[in-house]
This record gives C-alpha cells, sequence and structure tokens, in this order.
C-alpha cells in the first residue's frame, strides 16, 4: 500500500520511469498493479484537506495553509475536485453545515450565484458570490439570514480560490 500512495503522489515523469524499470517483471507475473486509487463507487481515494478552515461567518486570518491527506470514499469526492477545506461557522447553514468539509474546483473565477472559496483582505470565507450589475455590486452572500451580505468595495483585496463542488455531512465528532 504504501508503494502505491508515493506512486500516485509522484508526477507524471517519475511514474513512467518507474514503469519503465517495473515492466520486466509484468511478464512473470511478479508484480501487480501499484495504483492503489480505487475505480469502484465502494473505494476509497485520497484528498488534500486544508487544516486552516474558510469562515462561513466573519472570516479566518490565513497563515501558511497547512493541508494532510484524507482517505474518504470515492463517491464523496466529485469528479473535478482538486482538494477540500474544513468550514467553521454558521453563515452558510442549513446548507454547509460548521465543520463540513467542502470539495472545490481550483479556479480563479466563480459565477455569480455559485458558492465558493474566496480571500477578501487576508481573511478566507466560504460565501455564495453574487454580482449584481444593475447596483454594480459584488457580494459575498450567507445563506443563513443572521448573516448580512459582505459588500466587496474598489479599495478591497478579493481573491477566488475556487468554486465548492459538494459538501461532506457535519461530522459526528
Amino acid at each position: 500500500f504504501h508503494i502505491g500512495v508515493l506512486y500516485d503522489r509522484a508526477d507524471e515523469k517519475d511514474q513512467l520511469l518507474t514503469h519503465s524499470v517495473l515492466d520486466k517483471y509484468e511478464d512473470e507475473n511478479k508484480i501487480i498493479s501499484i495504483n492503489t486509487k480505487k475505480k469502484n463507487p465502494g473505494g476509497f481515494t485520497e484528498i488534500d484537506v486544508y487544516d486552516e478552515p474558510a469562515a462561513a461567518g466573519l472570516g479566518n486570518y490565513l497563515d501558511e495553509p497547512v493541508s494532510h491527506r484524507e482517505q474518504m470514499p470515492a463517491f464523496m469526492i466529485p469528479k473535478g475536485a482538486d482538494f477540500g477545506i474544513r468550514i467553521s461557522g454558521d453563515s452558510m447553514e442549513p446548507m454547509i453545515a460548521d465543520g463540513s468539509v467542502v470539495f472545490v474546483k481550483q479556479s480563479i473565477t466563480v459565477e455569480s450565484g455559485k458558492v465558493g472559496v474566496f480571500v477578501l483582505n487576508g481573511a478566507s470565507f466560504c460565501k455564495q458570490l453574487i454580482v449584481d450589475r444593475e447596483k454594480k455590486q459584488i457580494r459575498l452572500h450567507s445563506v443563513n439570514p443572521k448573516y448580512q451580505d459582505i459588500i466587496v468595495t474598489p479599495e478591497d483585496t478579493l481573491i477566488t480560490i475556487g468554486q465548492i463542488l459538494y459538501w461532506s455531512e457535519k461530522p459526528n465528532n
């Protein structure tokens, strides 16, 4: 299993090098596939999950992002997800619960009306992006009505991390 994980983490060049070394053994049935990623819906796969949570609330200031690898059922990780990030706060409830992991497709843009992960003036947020062309306004919208929208001004620095593709249920612990 350990060799398979290392193989999965290697870049394409190193994977090809590995194949060139191991090809001579395949004919002798001495080696089985070293790819450990499961293709079936009942299997598990690994994904990076960032430890610094994105706020569904008032914002979390980002230090250097630290991540770890988590094994999750393959069916939980949507196709195209680049990483997961834990959510802190209740501003996106009931859609996304405090403590949930959201799966993000890294992108420099998110369509208006979609939920994404954003960094506004150094603080990370999980919010719905609203582009109001009539008012010439960009807002980060919370689903929970107890939170007001965050209006992005021209003086602000807004960075889009990516669009949320799916979120897991709130952990039971």
